[in-house]
């Protein structure tokens, strides 16, 4: 017989949307702004110099360009696609042992009671999941989660105890 532990690790899909997602979009709405700041100064380069009495010279916009494509780089490299599309209200639940943890690569990192947290993908029943913070599990715990169906996404941990009778 086994019964289900407390929560070990427990996040809202707030958190999660503003970390995976809410993020890089801000990156991707600043980069946009600049440009398009940067095309009206261009093509307005004449009427705003003589309204404004500012000389500047047009070609040093050019030098926004670089920072540009980083912001853009960043945005869309780090936005989570599939937890973009998924539904919080399709919340599945599924029992197994962790039989491998792996770490992410160019993840945000996060703040886990007062600490910081890389997240991690764990492996459930060959099944890949991704989670924020995985607190004291280890490969072989067995673990009953509740995760998005699209994404993956772990939003709750419970740590499963054998009990012997």
């Amino acid at each position: 017989m086994s019964i289900i532990g407390g929560v070990i690790v427990s996040f809202e899909y707030t958190e999660y949307y503003s970390k995976l997602v809410g993020v890089s979009l801000l990156a991707i709405m600043i980069a946009t702004m600049i440009l398009i700041f940067s095309i009206f100064i261009f093509v307005f380069y004449d009427r705003i110099r003589k309204i404004t009495k500012i000389n500047i010279n047009r070609n040093k916009i050019f030098y926004f360009l670089p920072g540009l494509l980083l912001l853009y780089a960043l945005g869309f490299s780090s936005i989570n696609y599939r937890f973009l599309f998924d539904n919080n209200n399709n919340v599945y639940q599924t029992e197994g042992i962790i039989t491998e943890i792996i770490n992410t690569e160019n993840n945000p990192k996060f703040i886990f009671e007062g600490k910081q947290s890389t997240p991690k993908y764990i492996i459930i029943n060959d099944e890949k999941y991704y989670v924020m913070h995985i607190g004291e599990l280890k490969v072989g715990d067995e673990v009953q989660v509740e995760y998005l169906q699209k994404s993956k996404v772990i939003l709750e941990i419970h740590l499963v105890e054998v009990e012997f009778e």
